[in-house]
């Protein structure tokens, strides 16, 4: 994902979360072209900062991506 390629951040992947797992994370969130990075508030009743430093982070990578000519 071109998203988390230029994040200078610890490991991170791309798989599907089982719920069992949820209470891991440390924080979650959404992403897709039209809303950009949005945090996950609560996944199955385990509750994530929306202030967490990465989500600031690809905030940022997001905005920074070349947009597409069209």
């Amino acid at each position: 994902m071109l998203l988390l390629r230029g994040l200078d951040a610890p490991k991170q992947m791309t798989a599907p979360v089982q719920l069992a797992d949820v209470r891991n994370m440390a924080a979650a969130f959404a992403t897709n072209v039209t809303i950009g990075v949005r945090s996950v508030s609560a996944l199955d009743g385990v509750q994530f900062p929306h202030d967490h430093p990465v989500l600031a982070a690809l905030r940022d990578a997001y905005v920074a991506i070349p947009g597409e000519r069209l």
